[in-house]
């Protein structure tokens, strides 16, 4: 990932921070990758806990380059002041060994998936998820934006959360009708054991239909006081063909044929004073049309 994420130079300063419970294995090919490339390696390890301090935020943001690599979350308002000093930044939060395979693959083909996807699903009028736990939700993408989660990070104040492999787009507004069963991966609990359903109109989840942990978690997530935090925000479909369901939900939300669905504010990822953004989670096995295109059968994708 030193070359096909960050795109690193000979002679540019680059630190490799890991808290403490990351494994050699993980951190050694980075390094080693880097020196190889002529750039000024240096590693860092910090107590987990400590990984999001503002006193290792402080000394990281001298850096051109900044890996980092943590086994408990690192997050988009993180990853936002590391960049803001224009240093580049590629973070694997959540790592293990199945993030670290799915970190392993063809960058190339999966842009040029993402990007033909983009395409695809923004031409149609309407959009329509359902799976076999009972999801079937309506909605539109069309004439929005389309982003893909995977472009390398080669300009100043550019970041990537690994693993890399999604297209990423807005859901037109206040427009959305009918559940959407998640059954993948969340963001903060992992592989969900218990599924729940969210209930959709008008563009905006009105209420959560389960009984386990995942289902109260997000209940929580949708008390005040942030603004808008149970509007469709982000819409994914991701492209990686080693990202699996084992993990957490960087890679979760990656899986080749998987969909998943974001809530809160709009413009851009984390907790700002105007509103919340929320990686809910993934559908396995769903089925995703494009008026009457099938872009993904029973979570295969097609293209």
């Amino acid at each position: 990932m030193v070359s096909d994420v960050a795109d690193v130079k000979q002679g540019e300063s680059v630190c490799v921070v890991a808290d403490s419970a990351v494994p050699t294995e993980f951190t050694k090919p980075i390094i080693d990758t880097g020196e190889r490339v002529g750039a000024e390696i240096h590693f860092l390890e910090v107590k987990q806990q400590d990984i999001q301090s503002p006193l290792v935020l402080q000394v990281l943001s001298r850096y051109d380059v900044i890996f980092v690599l943590s086994t408990t979350n690192f997050g988009f308002n993180s990853i936002a002041k590391l960049s803001s000093t224009g240093s580049r930044v590629a973070a694997v939060p959540y790592i293990d060994a199945s993030t670290m395979k799915a970190i392993l693959v063809d960058y190339e083909k999966m842009r040029e998936e993402g990007r033909k996807l983009g395409r695809m699903v923004t031409k149609g009028r309407e959009m329509r998820i359902t799976s076999p736990l009972g999801s079937d939700l309506v909605f539109s993408v069309h004439g929005e934006k389309p982003g893909y989660l995977g472009e390398k990070v080669t300009k100043r104040g550019g970041y990537a959360m690994l693993p890399i492999g999604a297209l990423t787009v807005g859901p037109v507004e206040d427009f959305g009708e009918g559940s959407l069963v998640i059954d993948g991966v969340t963001w903060f609990l992992g592989p969900v054991s218990t599924p729940f359903k969210l209930a959709v109109k008008r563009g905006r989840v009105i209420d959560i239909v389960g009984r386990g942990r995942e289902a109260s978690w997000m209940r929580d997530v949708l008390k005040p006081p942030f603004q808008n935090v149970n509007r469709l925000a982000e819409f994914l479909i991701g492209v990686n063909p080693k990202a699996t369901y084992e993990g957490y939900m960087p890679g979760g939300e990656k899986v080749r044929g998987a969909v998943s669905m974001d809530i809160g504010y709009h413009s851009g990822e984390g907790d700002t004073e105007v509103g919340k953004h929320t990686d809910i989670g993934s559908v396995r096995n769903a089925t995703l049309k494009v008026d009457d295109q099938t872009i993904v059968d029973r979570g295969k994708l097609i293209l």
